[in-house]
């Protein structure tokens, strides 16, 4: 199985926060922007099963979903 790839993980529904996979932390997200997704270095990704962890300081909208290829395998 090949090494993935960077990825952008983008959490449309949320509002504000903390994202980390596999035990790092990628940073905060903001819906107000100015940035849409975050940058998933490859490196950080495993192949196979990657874990997602995210704090929302806002509240959790029940549609709300986290979408990014290399996390969603």
């Amino acid at each position: 199985m090949a090494a993935p790839g960077d990825a952008t993980l983008e959490l449309p529904g949320l509002v504000s926060g903390f994202a980390w996979v596999n035990g790092r932390c990628l940073g905060r997200y903001w819906s107000r922007g100015p940035q849409r997704g975050l940058y998933v270095p490859g490196p950080w990704l495993r192949a196979g099963h990657n874990e997602l962890l995210l704090l929302e300081l806002e509240g959790t909208p029940a549609d709300a979903e986290a979408v990014g290829p290399a996390l969603l395998s």
